[in-house]
């Protein structure tokens, strides 16, 4: 019943507001690579709370799948 729950409860949200940013500043060719790495990356929840990501290095080469 958790799911039907969310779903009343997203159905019931305020709409968002309309897009008034510039994309005219965009290349047209971005994203050119699609290449996405990190370096030395760490990620809290909270200020108050430890760290649950230390240091962690990844690169996600164009076209490669993660699972």
């Amino acid at each position: 019943m958790t799911s039907v729950e969310r779903v009343k409860s997203y159905s019931q949200l305020e709409p968002e507001g309309e897009w008034y940013g510039d994309m005219s500043d965009v290349p047209p060719s971005w994203p050119a690579y699609g290449l996405l790495s990190a370096e030395a990356m760490s990620f809290q929840y909270h200020l108050s709370l430890p760290r649950v990501l230390r240091n962690v290095y990844f690169c996600i080469r164009p076209k490669e799948k993660v699972k």
